[in-house]
């Protein structure tokens, strides 16, 4: 069976699906300026407003594909595979810059089969708003963290290990995780 997820990131993204074939699946994931059901719900935009961090469009592109992958991963379940385990997975996803993306697609999609087990196809679309607005009073509130270097931090022992060893460099260090299960993401940023 073949998963469709389509991603809408803005109220102004009409984008629909043709209907999916016999044996194909469909879902749409509404996520940052979207509030309907399925939402994938992070606090991603509020602890980069906080931390008065301004990412890339290529950046936000990348997190709002992991988010979406993270999501098929999670909500999928392998016994729907055609070997009760392989699953094939077709997202539909905006981006800031559709060539760039395009020219990265093969390698994405190798990726993901590599990190998952499952078949990948990824299509991309022209991303109507980058971003929500940004939350001023949050902004002016937060302060940047002083860091030089960035880490993942899952809170398992190989990250915990890594940021051990990180520490020992005397560089300042953040460290990003999350917790939380699906659809609720949680996005943490530490500073040591």
């Amino acid at each position: 069976m073949k998963h469709h997820l389509t991603l809408i990131t803005s109220p102004s993204d009409k984008y629909q699906l043709q209907p999916a074939g016999v044996g194909e699946s469909q879902y749409t994931l509404y996520m940052d300026t979207v509030a309907s059901p399925p939402h994938l719900r992070t606090n991603f935009w509020q602890v980069m407003d906080s931390a008065q961090l301004a990412p890339r469009d290529l950046a936000v592109d990348l997190y709002r594909i992991a988010a979406t992958v993270y999501a098929a991963d999670l909500g999928i379940p392998r016994v729907t595979g055609f070997d009760r385990w392989t699953r094939q997975f077709a997202l539909h996803v905006p981006v800031s810059n559709v060539d760039r993306w395009r020219s990265a697609q093969p390698g994405l999609e190798q990726f993901l089969a590599f990190l998952t087990g499952d078949r990948w196809e990824v299509e991309f679309r022209q991303c109507l708003i980058t971003r929500p607005p940004r939350d001023e009073r949050a902004w002016k509130k937060g302060a940047k963290p002083v860091a030089r270097t960035v880490s993942l931090f899952s809170g398992g022992l190989d990250s915990f290990v890594g940021a051990v060893e990180l520490t020992k460099t005397g560089s300042e260090i953040c460290l990003v995780g999350h917790y939380g299960k699906h659809p609720f993401f949680k996005t943490v940023i530490l500073s040591a």
